[in-house]
């Protein structure tokens, strides 16, 4: 934890702007980066009904675009975050608390999953660095995946263990329409 302040301060400032809410004492964060995505709901809900863990939990949704970003894309994330934010004010609890933010116009050449990833985790670390934590729990999930009812429970539970530090769960990437080859390719992905 001693070296968060360094790290944060070479982040860039308007990336950690949005912070997440101090008033909820989370001891895991979930990062999911969310481009052009209709159903992101889906993946919301997925984790509503998971089986709540010992512990508080906040799930920052990072809807983003670049300066390359068509107009139907930029328009979708707005109708997105409006959905997102309207679904927070309906399911977030005590317990389970979702942030959505949005950055637009991201620079092209690192801009994507991977920039709207960091900047969620970023602002995870500046969270746990605030409520001087550090054995948070970063989780890193996409916005087209549902997740089972137990999730939640078996991340925090793995890292009940103080030497584990990583852990990789089953997931599923939602493919629409039966189509073979996108099912295929996800696989692959």
């Amino acid at each position: 934890m001693k070296h968060w302040p360094a790290y944060l301060q070479r982040q860039r400032s308007e990336y950690l702007k949005p912070s997440l809410p101090l008033e909820c004492i989370a001891d895991m964060v979930v990062v999911i980066p969310c481009y052009n995505e209709k159903e992101l709901t889906l993946t919301l809900d997925s984790l509503v009904k998971c089986a709540p863990p010992e512990t508080h939990t906040q799930v920052v949704i990072v809807i983003n675009s670049t300066v390359k970003s068509d107009e139907k894309a930029i328009q979708q994330n707005r109708e997105t975050y409006r959905e997102a934010q309207k679904f927070s004010k309906t399911f977030s609890t005590d317990r389970l608390l979702f942030v959505p933010v949005i950055f637009e116009n991201l620079p092209k050449k690192h801009g994507g999953v991977g920039l709207a990833r960091k900047i969620g985790m970023d602002l995870a670390i500046d969270y746990f660095y605030k409520t001087a934590n550090p054995n948070g729990i970063l989780v890193s999930l996409d916005a087209d995946c549902t997740v089972s009812k137990n999730y939640l429970q078996d991340i925090y539970g793995a890292f009940q263990d103080k030497k584990v530090q990583c852990t990789i769960h089953n997931f599923h990437h939602r493919v629409e329409d039966n189509n073979e080859a996108i099912e295929k390719a996800i696989r692959e992905y």
